[in-house]
């Protein structure tokens, strides 16, 4: 950022604190330490800060605080997108299938929030017992399946 382009950045800054106007050698000194910033990013700072301050920065560490949270947002915002790319992409191929257990455990567990006198009815306590043993027929399904990949190779 160059002088011409930080001029401007004050006379916001001053408009926008009535009473409250940042001295000259004030701004010549916080111009020093802003002055390795692009203008855009000191600019989103500013309007940032007068989003969420009533009162005049009274140093210019409140600015640097701002830009370094519009970064945090900005790369928040890079990751998020990758994140959804990722998600697109991997729900365009198709994803992966649920194993045949996961429908019978979904149905156990339907049946236990039918009501008492229905004849579908499943306790709590022999749903569990139920749903448990889904478990333990997919653990000794996926061994098996493993120790059968493992022998083919």
């Amino acid at each position: 950022m160059d002088e011409p382009e930080w001029t401007p950045i004050v006379d916001r800054l001053n408009a926008s604190y009535p009473d409250q106007e940042l001295r000259p050698e004030t701004a010549v000194e916080w111009f020093g330490v802003l002055a390795s910033f692009p203008a855009r990013e000191v600019q989103a700072a500013v309007e940032r800060v007068r989003r969420e301050r009533e009162w005049m920065p009274t140093g210019v560490a409140v600015i640097l605080n701002a830009i370094d949270a519009n970064w945090d947002e900005a790369a928040a915002k890079v990751r998020e997108q990758a994140a959804e790319a990722a998600r697109s992409r991997r729900n365009a191929q198709g994803g992966t299938t649920a194993p045949p257990e996961t429908r019978e455990v979904l149905e156990l567990l339907e049946r236990t929030k039918l009501p008492p006198y229905h004849p579908k009815y499943l306790a709590p306590v022999e749903g569990r017992r139920l749903v448990d043993a889904c478990g333990d027929r997919l653990v000794e399904r996926l061994d098996r399946e493993k120790t059968e990949q493992l022998s083919l190779d």
